[in-house]
């Protein structure tokens, strides 16, 4: 077997790598252990058997244990107050994200098993061995999981009520050890089964948990009570006066219970530990994380408020580990692998035994060294502040390590800042962990109040103890790889070897000086590999060696991947040369191939090698982009199989990477230097070393009325494309392709020239030289690498809309094999548009069915007449749908990008006009109405008059054509589509990913609405409500147009006002849902009726105004997220409609839940604060792709003109 058969599918390099050659470390090859070596790689033998779901239920199965269960109540005791225990998890929350980001960047660069170790060793190969020896040192000395079995033990006997002896409980914790160990260790699948049902059980029951105790605490009706032996909160323990009643400031404490909450999400980066097991381990890293997070911190927020609500506060603080009862604990995640991937470097003894999968292909050797330890520690110290000194002697050293990797990362964005990081960390996060680990880590110098920590001996002990270890492992490594080789006269050299599993390991073996330099230059270890998404997807390729027949196996080849260097090129370029006779303008026949030789003049170029940045190119900011993708066909030698097999594989791509909804393939061109003796009639061509554009802007319309003559009617009015997407059939070293940027060259350089075929006439470009121009290819690019090559596009709104390309000589690769790719071309259809009466129309016949349905309102309450309340509800729904849609598209269609967020301000103003207007009339007639109660008919009758005003109002306002925008472009919401094409294009985009990840995200910014006016109407009077309608009105507008003005600065790139934006007014409306949870709980069981001149109005009040200021702001951020959504003006008007029409659908269920009691009071506030915590993470999916696509590349260059 080959060396490259024996690596792993998903290997994250090519199976080359040597990091002797890597000149960013710039080390002696003497320092570079074998380990460092092959960091990236991995030689796992394991299969990829993880899926998505499997790793995440790795992570929560991690995080979602006893730290929930045990962890609150040393938190709280040390903490002193609910206040300041709620306000440490957030912060340790926030904290923990920061911890994950740097993990995630780690994960995404270096995709291997191993965890920190794998980081550390990369980021600090010098001096050597001594990351190796730290975590080895740490992972046996402080790498169990004896609290977790300790917890389980109480547990298990708390369920039973039985007092156990302090051997029973040693027993049941050992026992549990053994269980699992066994499992794992001897049932590898089973394990993993059993891991992933535990995973959703324990989800299950935390969720369960924290609802079922708010519930029976909150929701039972008025009077019932729980029993005299049932021990409940008698008092609200959220009250303002006593949430930070008895805090303890001290930063020695305050450290202890950010370990524990660090403990209690530890794990979140696991799915880094067994990465060589995981299917497309990159994309995993990127989602499991974050999804995690968002599971557990939910989850534990919603225990925390359970556990203060069932539970008296002392008695949590005296309950030790057992505040939560019985539930399950955590299993052991994936620490094994790290054990093994430390024995396998030779830094564990016995390591053919430790590193070997047999015989049950699984890491029985690493969770025996995970085992042992946990063993002594639940035998040997007695039992009472055990578990809190474990938890704390953990978490000290982890902060070193910790604040070792985040400046390593530091470092290696110094040293190698070419490397390919398919996701980077926020730097304010990397520098917010940093300064957060030197803070924990000086807390022991911070002495608690009375000298007394969370357990009852010297308070700093943990400190002591973590740090002890740390120096330990420094001394070790010191005396094994210094001071003995020095006394010795030898040096430890590393030798691989792989067992007779497949499993690689490293042996340390002593040797000369001399001994040890010939053998590095022995190693002939390929070079290592930087783009890792890059060769995962570029794996395979087909190699064609002169002399031989294709081979249809695939191979891993070294020489197909870039190397550490970009290979850029100066070369020349042949373009059109001018002449005063014309003759430069003869046309090409198609059947006379002399006819394309015309004067041609060269310019020497510089063509940069896109390497390792392939994926910074795009078809709408440069005209070409880099896409991977592996086609089943290999050989392309039969042209009928082609069109058969490979068009339908190239449509599918075309849809995949730009969005198109219909794609049609008109040809393709298969290009070697001589036809092939085997190929059965396939229309082969040699490379074209002259710089040209296959279409000009006239033959590319007439080639969609040539190919799709039914249809070109209809497709012409909306935008389509002509791409070329070019394959290489092997890789390319001779004759590469070159593209250029198409924002260097402009109209006046290109020259058409007539391309004239037996039936018809097309036109191409000729290119005169220009030097300004930017070129670009990838060196040595493989089959699975494509190349898109705009040849036209019909948007005219600043986006690239073709691209010149060439073939040209590298004089490094003269002497390679001539090259062969294939070319499809294709025309794409991407948006259409809807039929109706006008845009300006349309809004005036929806707000015909307002004035109808407020008269319904007036007419019921005082006559009675509930069938016209019924009927008016019916027209005003109709009409408001109609209104709604039309409304939203006008808002985000009539501004220039650069001015959108204002715009929208504007318009949200005007639309809270009405509301300030209204609240004012309401306060002014009500005004001295201190009841509860409904407002009086005179109010009515103003607002019928107001409503009936609508349709008129509507006549004022501009049609489209008519509209003057600022950058020239007229306003297009016209719709010539028929109405059964529309249902089906609109259909398709609600079922798309983007618009389902934001459905939660409308709801539940919705759904706030009948929540804050419930709220006003069932706690305060009619005057209050008044009030509140005129200043949230205020509010509204203020903070509306403030986040325009925000989201139209220019200084700020599209990416970072959208995730600004975003993560801004989602912290906020969790809190405000937090203390919205807090104050309807009290409220329903004190039953006020708030006047502006009671005590405590303020603090209920100001609730609604943060309701309304949140409502506010996540509606102008959805209309500003849909419109970066929707590719075009067309589009825009079906995506308006359908986020209305879900807001519209919200809406109803959401007032019609609020007419329920118990929902009204508290049950939609708790629902509301559900739906919120919901919607972050789908949400989160499709915001952190706005600015990076293909349309907002576009819309970040005009938001940026001056």
């Amino acid at each position: 077997m080959s060396n490259t058969e024996q690596q792993p599918l998903l290997d994250s390099v090519p199976a080359g790598y040597d990091a002797l050659a890597d000149p960013a470390l710039n080390l002696p090859p003497h320092e570079l252990h074998a380990e460092f070596q092959n960091t990236v790689p991995g030689t796992s033998s394991y299969d990829k058997s993880l899926t998505w779901s499997s790793a995440y239920i790795l992570v929560v199965s991690r995080v979602i244990g006893s730290g929930v269960f045990a962890t609150p109540g040393s938190i709280v005791k040390s903490a002193g107050s609910v206040g300041l225990t709620l306000l440490l998890w957030l912060v340790g929350t926030i904290l923990a994200a920061c911890g994950m980001a740097v993990s995630m960047e780690y994960g995404c660069m270096l995709p291997r098993s191993g965890g920190d170790k794998v980081y550390l060793e990369y980021a600090y190969p010098r001096p050597r061995f001594l990351a190796s020896t730290l975590i080895a040192v740490q992972a046996v000395l402080l790498g169990f999981t004896a609290s977790n079995s300790i917890i389980f033990a109480k547990y298990t006997f708390f369920a039973f009520n039985i007092e156990p002896t302090e051997y029973q409980h040693k027993v049941l914790a050992v026992g549990l050890l053994t269980l699992i160990t066994i499992v794992h260790g001897c049932f590898l699948k089973t394990g993993i089964w059993i891991q992933n049902m535990l995973g959703w059980v324990k989800i299950f029951l935390v969720a369960a948990m924290s609802l079922t105790g708010i519930w029976v605490i909150l929701l039972r009706p008025n009077g019932e009570s729980l029993g005299q032996s049932d021990r409940v909160v008698t008092n609200n323990p959220f009250a303002w006066d006593t949430l930070w009643e008895g805090s303890n400031w001290s930063w020695s404490l305050i450290s202890t219970s950010i370990f524990k909450i660090f403990y209690s999400y530890a794990g979140l980066n696991n799915v880094n530990n067994v990465l060589n097991e995981v299917q497309d381990p990159i994309k995993t890293v990127k989602t499991v994380c974050p999804a995690g997070l968002g599971t557990a911190s939910a989850l534990y927020f919603l225990a925390n408020i359970s556990y203060f609500l069932v539970v008296p506060l002392e008695e949590i603080k005296n309950s030790g580990e057992l505040v939560a009862g019985l539930l399950f604990e955590r299993l052991f995640g994936a620490h094994a692998r790290v054990n093994q991937e430390i024995a396998r470097q030779g830094f564990l003894p016995w390591p053919h035994l430790l590193s070997s999968s047999r015989p049950f292909n699984s890491p029985l050797g690493g969770l025996l060294v995970h085992y042992v330890p946990s063993v002594l520690v639940i035998s040997l110290p007695p039992q009472g502040d055990v578990y809190n000194f474990i938890l704390d002697v953990e978490g000290y050293p982890g902060q070193i390590y910790a604040l070792a990797i985040t400046i390593g990362l530091v470092i290696i964005r110094r040293r190698e800042s070419f490397l390919h990081r398919p996701f980077k960390a926020w730097t304010w996060a990397i520098w917010l962990r940093i300064v957060v680990c030197i803070a924990l880590l000086a807390a022991p110098f911070f002495p608690p109040p009375d000298r007394k920590g969370d357990v009852h001996f010297f308070y700093a002990t943990y400190a002591v103890v973590g740090a002890g270890v740390v120096v330990f492992g420094i001394l070790y490594w010191y005396v094994w790889t210094v001071l003995l080789p020095r006394w010795g006269n030898y040096e430890l050299e590393e030798e691989k070897d792989v067992l007779e599993d497949g499993t690689g390991i490293t042996k340390l073996v002593r040797s000369s000086e001399d001994r040890q330099i010939d053998h590095f230059r022995r190693l002939n270890l390929p070079k290592l590999q930087y783009n890792f998404i890059t060769i995962i997807m570029a794996s395979t390729a087909v190699q064609f060696p002169a002399g031989h027949e294709p081979s249809l196996l695939t191979e891993k080849s070294s020489v197909s991947t870039p190397s550490e260097k970009p290979h850029h090129v100066q070369t020349v370029l042949h373009f059109l040369k001018e002449l005063e006779d014309g003759s430069h303008l003869t046309p090409n026949y198609v059947a006379r191939p002399e006819s394309y030789i015309r004067p041609s003049t060269e310019l020497a170029v510089t063509v940069h090698d896109v390497s390792g940045h392939e994926l910074d190119y795009t078809l709408d900011q440069n005209g070409f982009q880099y896409y991977y993708h592996t086609s089943e066909e290999k050989d392309f030698l039969d042209d009928e199989k082609i069109k058969r097999e490979y068009y339908p594989e190239t449509e599918q791509l075309l849809k995949d990477a730009t969005g198109a909804s219909r794609v049609f393939i008109f040809d393709h061109t298969i290009r070697r230097a001589q036809k092939d003796s085997r190929a059965q009639d396939t229309p082969l061509r040699g490379p074209v070393q002259r710089v040209h554009i296959d279409q000009s802007y006239e033959a590319a319309k007439n080639r969609v009325s040539y190919h799709l003559p039914d249809d070109a009617h209809e497709l012409l009015k909306g935008r389509y494309q002509i791409i070329n997407v070019w394959r290489p059939i092997k890789p390319i070293f001779k004759d590469p392709l070159t593209v250029g940027d198409a924002r260097t060259l402009p109209d006046s350089d290109l020259v058409g020239i007539k391309l004239i075929y037996p039936d018809r006439e097309g036109e191409t470009y000729a290119v005169k030289p220009n030097p300004d121009v930017k070129w670009y290819y990838r060196y040595g690019q493989t089959p699975d690498l494509v190349t898109l090559i705009k040849c036209f596009d019909s948007k005219t709104d600043g986006r690239a809309r073709r691209v010149p390309h060439s073939a040209f000589v590298n004089p490094e690769t003269v002497d390679a094999e001539p090259r062969e790719s294939i070319e499809p071309r294709k025309t794409n259809k991407i948006n259409v548009v809807v039929r109706y009466i006008g845009i300006k129309w349309t809004l005036i016949v929806g707000t015909m069915g307002y004035a109808p349905y407020a008269a319904g309102l007036y007419t019921n309450n005082r006559f009675g007449t509930e069938w016209f309340v019924l009927f008016g509800a019916a027209l005003c729904g109709i009409s408001a749908g109609i209104f709604w849609m039309a409304e939203a598209a006008v808002a985000i269609s009539y501004p220039e990008p650069h001015n959108q967020g204002r715009f929208l301000g504007f318009w949200l103003s005007f639309r809270v006009g009405g509301q300030i207007l209204g609240g004012a009339i309401n306060l002014g007639i009500n005004s001295n109405r201190n009841e509860a109660g409904s407002v009086s008919y005179s109010v009515l009758i103003v607002f019928i008059v107001l409503q009936a005003l609508g349709p008129f109002a509507g006549l004022l306002m501009n049609s489209p054509s008519r509209v003057q925008r600022t950058d020239g472009l007229p306003v297009k919401l016209r719709i010539a589509n028929s109405p059964l094409y529309e249902i089906k294009a609109t259909a398709k985009l609600f079922c798309s990913r983007n618009f389902l990840l934001i459905v939660p995200l409308i709801s539940q910014a919705v759904f706030t609405e009948a929540v804050m006016f419930t709220y006003l109407s069932l706690w305060f009077s009619v005057r209050a409500r008044a009030l509140g309608s005129f200043l949230g009105g205020i509010i509204a507008l203020i903070l509306g147009n403030l986040l325009g003005a925000f989201l139209d600065t220019k200084s700020i790139s599209l990416k970072m006002r959208t995730r600004g934006a975003f993560a801004t007014i989602l912290t906020l409306q969790g809190a405000w849902w937090v203390w919205g949870t807090i104050i309807v709980t009290e409220f329903r069981r004190t039953q006020p009726t708030y006047d502006w001149t009671d005590a405590g109005f303020g603090r209920g009040f100001a609730l609604y105004l943060f309701w309304v200021a949140g409502f506010q702001l996540n509606y102008m951020f959805l209309y500003f997220l849909v419109g970066n959504l929707a590719d075009d003006e067309e589009e825009v008007i079906r995506i308006s409609g359908l986020l209305r029409g879900t807001e519209s659908a919200a809406q109803a269920v959401s007032y019609g839940l609020n007419s329920v009691t118990i929902m009204a009071s508290v049950g939609s506030v708790y629902l509301n604060f559900g739906l919120w915590a919901i919607s972050l993470f789908p949400a989160w999916l499709v915001v952190k792709h706005v600015g990076v696509t293909l349309r907002d590349k576009k819309i970040e260059r005009e938001t940026r003109v001056d």
